[in-house]
Parts: C-alpha cells; sequence; structure tokens
C-alpha cells in the first residue's frame, strides 16, 4: 500500500499531533499500571509520529515507499543520502549524511554502509 504524502498534508498531521499532545496529555487519567502503560505508549507514537512526519518532508524526493506528490520523481543527485533524527534540549534536529555508492547491489553480493 503506498502513502501518497505532500508538504501540506504532513504539516496537517504535525498540527494534529501537537493539538493532541496540548489537548489530551495534561487531562490523562492514571489510577492503574495500565493506565501508566498506555499513557507513555501514548507519549511514544506521539514522538515518533512527530519525527517521522519531519522526515517526510525534508525528504523532497519519493523513494521506494516514501512518495511525495509534491515530489514525484526519485533524485539521486540531492538525496542519496539518509537522514538521522536526534533531540537535543527537547528540540527535534535532523541531520543528514551522504551515502557511500558502494551500497548498491553488484551481482548477488550486496554492499552496505555499514558493511
Amino acid at each position: 500500500l503506498l502513502v501518497i504524502r505532500s508538504a501540506p498534508g504532513l504539516q496537517e498531521f504535525l498540527n494534529d499531533v501537537t493539538r493532541i499532545r496540548r489537548d489530551m496529555i495534561p487531562h490523562l487519567g492514571i489510577k492503574d499500571p495500565r493506565d501508566l502503560i498506555d499513557a507513555l505508549e501514548l507519549r511514544n507514537l506521539l514522538d515518533l509520529a512527530e519525527i517521522e512526519a519531519n522526515i517526510c518532508l525534508k525528504r523532497t524526493e519519493s523513494r521506494g515507499p516514501h512518495y511525495r506528490e509534491d515530489y514525484p520523481a526519485q533524485d539521486d543527485k540531492n538525496w542519496l543520502k539518509s537522514i538521522i533524527a536526534r533531540k537535543d534540549n527537547g528540540q527535534l534536529h535532523l541531520d543528514t549524511f551522504t551515502l557511500d555508492p558502494s551500497w548498491q547491489s553488484r551481482g548477488d553480493e550486496k554492499i552496505g554502509y555499514w558493511g
């Protein structure tokens, strides 16, 4: 199943994540350990959603299952790189690093970046 993404749709999704954090998280009632687990899972899922949406916004091309209707073509010239997400003092930072071109398959032998 191909998910079709665009900058406006991703931004709307990020707005929804922010709204859920602002409106729901402070009002969660924790009565027992199961409630605590559910609240922590919700927080983790919202963190993951924020990271994934921001990474999808940063990658201005389509590649594999990542399809951007506003950037429908694969762009090896500018995007043969990976995106690394990290948080520093609560702020999300996205960095890129260029992949070694030898990662591509050579016959039956697969060469990986870490390899």
